[in-house]
């Protein structure tokens, strides 16, 4: 057994020859002193260490957007972002090693999606951190229940066909946003993958199972990133339901799928309670960036009131942008109630900056990787549930942008989709579906929207996407604006403004 004493010791002599200066040593979060207060001396601790330097966004930008073909650009990315951010976290990394030998530390992750190292590590270690100044902030890295799905139809309430079901046997969500329509164009997603970051996918359902991301490394056709392990399996259901939006093809009889010839990327993040962390989510969003997803769908978010590094959130979506990669976030269900007022209603990551600025949005700041969705009905008209804006940036180091007071702030969501008894799989039978209602269920679909465009042209920047959709909405209102965002998407207008590709 190691005895405090030495511990003691150990730790004094590596906060002594640690690197400092006079630059600013890294904060610890209130969240995690909190946190370490009810934490016995010997208990581990999940935390983030969030490095001092940042890939510059603004060069990370030029540099692939002078790149053509997207998988040269997506890998000039990722072995850019892999090669700083193993310089930055050189030194830490020998640190936290000669920890890890001493029983101080385990489970060290290092991330390049943003320049952050997750650690289980015990409290005393801290202190030999908090003397470092390549480290910007530590924080606890907690769980947290993410999942944005609310006022659920009971799985035992299993969908029958007639059911909010079309006369072709679709979901009312399908052809309401016209994508019925766009298949008989040839484009149904073929080529595309979408990962969807969730509680992972019942694979064996047969509206899914041929449509599964293969590879030889991953046989259950991704990663559990919240475990830790290769078993992908949903046992909750969120994530089977949205997996089915996007690429469901209807031969158990419900054509759920918004895109039934997409591939989907099971990328496992909640566990069967519905909790998640966040170095969990990033960990999944750079798997997605490294194995080639050309969309993130991510039906999950944390409240404001939660205090999430929304800084680290903001970069590692700057990155995924810089990859040419867009994600399709859902903006929370606390309109109604659960939250807080604007400007904290809408949930991180899907209050981060879309990749094209609309003319309406008049407060300046940056573009980021995000496209912010609500919920409506099937008359269009907004589901109580559904989060609202604006948010604001202006207080969030580095960014300090989209001021709220002064100001309007940035306008969220983007747009909205069909949240509302929306009929998909049910992960609990191979044959079976069932309807739930949430900001969750509406982004799979826009996911799927996405994933259309891309089948017509895969050269398509998150730009140029972006732009796209909120250009070929079904207009609500007369300008954009912080409950309907642009308007209800419309796959069939957003196809025939997609240019093929090469133009």
């Amino acid at each position: 057994m190691f005895g405090k004493t030495n511990i003691f010791l150990l730790l004094t002599v590596l906060a002594l020859i640690m690197p400092y200066s006079g630059f600013a040593q890294p904060v610890i979060t209130e969240k995690l002193q909190n946190a370490l207060k009810v934490k016995g001396e010997d208990d581990f601790i999940s935390v983030n260490i969030r490095m001092t330097e940042q890939y510059d966004y603004d060069l990370l930008m030029s540099k692939s957007r002078e790149i053509q073909r997207p998988e040269k650009r997506r890998s000039y990315v990722v072995n850019a972002l892999q090669q700083f951010s193993s310089e930055q976290q050189s030194d830490l990394m020998a640190h936290l090693n000669d920890l890890k030998k001493n029983g101080l530390v385990r489970n060290i992750r290092p991330l390049w999606i943003v320049n952050l190292v997750n650690v289980e590590i015990m409290e005393g270690a801290i202190t030999s951190l908090s003397v470092r100044n390549d480290i910007q902030r530590i924080d606890y890295n907690q769980d947290r229940e993410v999942l944005i799905e609310g006022f659920e139809i009971t799985e035992e309430s299993i969908v029958n066909k007639g059911d909010k079901i079309q006369d072709n046997e679709l979901a009312w969500n399908v052809p309401h946003i016209y994508a019925d329509q766009v298949w008989d164009l040839g484009f149904t997603g073929e080529g595309i993958v979408v990962a969807v970051l969730d509680s992972g996918i019942n694979y064996n359902h047969v509206d899914i199972e041929e449509n599964m991301w293969e590879h030889p490394d991953y046989p259950e056709h991704g990663y559990n990133f919240y475990d830790d392990t290769y078993e992908t399996m949903d046992y909750r259901g969120h994530g089977t339901h949205c997996a089915g939006t996007v690429a469901g093809t209807g031969i158990a009889g419900i054509g759920t799928g918004v895109a039934p010839g997409a591939a989907i990327m099971n990328l496992q993040v909640i566990s069967s309670t519905g909790n998640s962390s966040e170095a969990a989510v990033w960990s999944a969003m750079q798997f997605g960036v490294e194995y080639g997803a050309h969309v993130l769908s991510m039906s999950l978010g944390w409240q404001h009131q939660w205090e999430p590094d929304r800084s680290a959130w903001r970069t590692a979506m700057n990155n995924v942008l810089g990859a040419g990669v867009i994600a399709i976030v859902a903006s929370g269900n606390e309109g109604s109630f659960g939250g807080q007022p604007p400007p904290n209603q809408v949930r991180t990551p899907g209050d981060i900056p879309p990749p094209w600025t609309h003319p309406d949005q008049v407060q300046e700041g940056g573009n980021s990787a995000v496209i912010s969705v609500g919920a409506t009905d099937d008359s269009d008209l907004l589901a109580h549930f559904s989060s609202k804006g604006p948010v604001t940036w202006q207080d969030v180091e580095p960014f300090n942008d989209y001021d709220y007071e002064p100001g309007s702030g940035l306008i969220r969501p983007d747009l909205v989709a069909p949240g509302a008894g929306i009929v998909s799989l049910l992960h609990t039978n191979n044959n079976g579906y069932t309807s739930k209602n949430g900001t969750s269920m509406a982004t799979p679909a826009v996911a799927g929207v996405v994933a259309l465009m891309l089948s017509k042209n895969d050269g398509l920047f998150p730009e140029e996407i972006s732009q796209i959709l909120e250009e070929t909405v079904v207009q609500i209102t007369d300008q954009k604006t912080n409950t309907y965002g642009s308007g209800r998407v419309d796959a069939l207008a957003a196809i025939e403004e997609t240019p093929k590709l090469g133009i």
